[in-house]
C-alpha cells in the first residue's frame, strides 16, 4: 500500500536534485565527453591547432551567405506560423528574436531554452500566452520534420553511400518513420488527452487544463493546411542551405567528404544535439561529428575542428544576441 507513495517521494526528490543541480549536471556531461573525446589517441590537440590556423577563408564567404538566407527563411517561417493565429510581427524583429534566442541557449537547456524564451518574449504583451507558445514549439516541430526529411530522402535515394555503417544505416530510413507516425497520432484530436491518466498518476492534476488547452491550440494549427505547407517548403530550403554552409566550412578545413554525408549525417547529429543532457550540445556534437565524418573520408581531428567552428558560429550568432538583448531593442508587438 505504501510503495505508491514511496515512489512519488523517490520521483519527487529526484526531480528537486535535477532541478537544484540540472547547470553543473550538464556542464559535467559536457566537459566529461569533450575530455574523452581529446583524450583519443586518435585526436591531436596540436594537428587540430594546426588545422583550424591554416582555415580556407575563401569558403567562409558562401557560408555567411547561406547562413544569412537561412536566417532570413527561419524568421519567415516562425512568421508564417504565427499569422495562423493572427498573430502578427515584423520579419526583421524576428530576425533579432533568432539571435536572442541563440543567445539565451548558451545558458537554457540545449537548443529548447531558446525557444522558451522566445516564446516568452512573444507573449509577453499578449493578453493569451499559449498561441505564441504553441506556435513557436510548431515551427520547432516544422523544422524537426524538414530535417528528418531530407535525411530520409537522401538515405533513401543514396543508401549505397551508407551502406558501410552496416545496421546504423537504418537509424537514417526507421526514424524518420517513426517519427511521422508519432506525428500523426498526437495529430489525431483527443489523443494525447487520452492518456491523461498518466499525468493523474505523476499527481500533475493543477497542470491538466493547462496542457489540454496547450494541446488542442497546438494541433488546431492543423485547420490551415496551406500555411502549413508553406512553412515546411520553406523548411527544406532552410535546412538546404544550412546543410551545405556546413559543407563549405569542411572545405576551409580542407576536408574531403561528400557533400551528399553532410545531408544524412548532419540532422541526425544535431536532432541528438538538442537533447537537454548538456550545455548547448558541447560534446554530443563533437561526437556525433567524429563517429560519422571519420567513416567517410575526413581524420578525427578534421571532423573536431568542423564542430569547433560550427560551435564557434552559434557563440557569434549568440553574441550578436547578446549585443541587442543589452542594447534592451526589440520589443516583440502585434502589429494587430
Amino acid at each position: 500500500m505504501g510503495s505508491p507513495n514511496n515512489l512519488y517521494i523517490i520521483l519527487r526528490m529526484l526531480k528537486q536534485f535535477i532541478k537544484k543541480y540540472n547547470i553543473y549536471i550538464r556542464i559535467t556531461f559536457s566537459i566529461l565527453i569533450i575530455v574523452l573525446i581529446i583524450s583519443h589517441p586518435k585526436v591531436d590537440l596540436k594537428n587540430i591547432i594546426t588545422i583550424v590556423s591554416k582555415l580556407n577563408i575563401i569558403y567562409l564567404l558562401p557560408l555567411l551567405i547561406l547562413r544569412f538566407l537561412a536566417v532570413l527563411l527561419l524568421s519567415l517561417r516562425l512568421k508564417c506560423v504565427l499569422s495562423i493565429k493572427n498573430l502578427n510581427y515584423n520579419p526583421f524583429k524576428l530576425i533579432k528574436l533568432y539571435f536572442l534566442g541563440k543567445f539565451y541557449n548558451q545558458f537554457l537547456p540545449s537548443g529548447y531554452g531558446g525557444d522558451i524564451a522566445k516564446a516568452y518574449l512573444l507573449s509577453r504583451n499578449q493578453t493569451k500566452k499559449i498561441p505564441a507558445f504553441s506556435a513557436v514549439l510548431l515551427d520547432r516541430i516544422i523544422g524537426f520534420s524538414s530535417q528528418l526529411t531530407i535525411c530520409f530522402i537522401v538515405a533513401v535515394f543514396a543508401y549505397k553511400y551508407i551502406k558501410f555503417l552496416g545496421s546504423t544505416s537504418y537509424i537514417f530510413i526507421v526514424f524518420p518513420l517513426i517519427f511521422i507516425v508519432f506525428l500523426y497520432l498526437f495529430s489525431i484530436r483527443g489523443f494525447v488527452v487520452n492518456f491523461g491518466f498518466v499525468l493523474n498518476l505523476l499527481k500533475f492534476r493543477g497542470l491538466n487544463e493547462k496542457i489540454k488547452e496547450f494541446y488542442y491550440t497546438l494541433i488546431s494549427f492543423k485547420d490551415n493546411v496551406k500555411m502549413l505547407i508553406i512553412s515546411f517548403i520553406n523548411s527544406l530550403f532552410i535546412q538546404f542551405f544550412l546543410y551545405s554552409g556546413y559543407y563549405f566550412l569542411s572545405l576551409s578545413l580542407n576536408m574531403d567528404v561528400d557533400v551528399r554525408y553532410f545531408f544524412i549525417f548532419t540532422p541526425i547529429i544535431f536532432i541528438v544535439s538538442v537533447i537537454p543532457v548538456s550545455i548547448n550540445g558541447i560534446g554530443i556534437r563533437e561526437s556525433g561529428c567524429i563517429f560519422f565524418f571519420t567513416k567517410v573520408g575526413a581524420t578525427a581531428n578534421q571532423a573536431f575542428s568542423l564542430s569547433i567552428l560550427i560551435l564557434t558560429l552559434f557563440l557569434i550568432e549568440g553574441l550578436i544576441g547578446g549585443i541587442i538583448n543589452l542594447l534592451g531593442k526589440y520589443e516583440f508587438k502585434n502589429s494587430r
